[in-house]
């Protein structure tokens, strides 16, 4: 789990900067074919991001809350390179960030609510219980700042949005 929450960090690092105001009025910004473009294409997607010599467009801090993240990006457009890149391997262009930002972070919303139900019945320690209610307080922030709409899609693509972002 530790890799994927690194990977979203790194990834929203790599392709953020911008001064251009995105006004996002959709509460869902997935669906199926774009969960599915992003699938096939994500190695393209990042490769060419990587080579497009776009500058970082939203500042990311390391204390940023999941809250924040979301806001940075919701109120950041990425450079129209970027935004073409997106657009070309079936994106939208102008919140691909966000896209890719939601499968994230619904990857790790999954991965904590399958461990903590996987321990929901065991006994816990004092120490493991208070760690087990961080985990359920950063979960419930992650849940908050997504659709649960975008949240049912990712949890349906689990198995590959998993595979990508672990080895990112």
């Amino acid at each position: 789990m530790k890799k994927i929450i690194f990977a979203a960090f790194v990834f929203v690092c790599l392709i953020l900067s911008c001064e251009k105001k995105v006004d996002i009025t959709q509460s869902s910004f997935l669906d199926d074919k774009t969960i599915e473009n992003f699938v096939a294409n994500h190695q393209m997607i990042l490769d060419d991001i990587k080579t497009s010599g776009a500058k970082a467009w939203v500042v990311a801090n390391s204390n940023f809350s999941v809250k924040d993240f979301f806001e940075a990006f919701r109120k950041k457009m990425p450079p129209n390179k970027v935004g073409k890149i997106f657009e070309r391997y079936g994106l939208n262009a102008k919140m691909g960030h966000l896209q890719i930002t939601t499968m994230q972070y619904g990857i790790v919303a999954c991965t904590i609510e399958e461990a903590l139900a996987e321990i929901e019945n065991t006994e816990r320690t004092e120490k493991q219980k208070a760690s087990d209610n961080q985990a359920r307080a950063w979960l419930k922030e992650i849940k908050s700042n997504i659709s649960p709409e975008d949240y049912e899609l990712v949890k349906k693509y689990k198995a590959k949005l998993y595979e990508i972002f672990n080895k990112l």
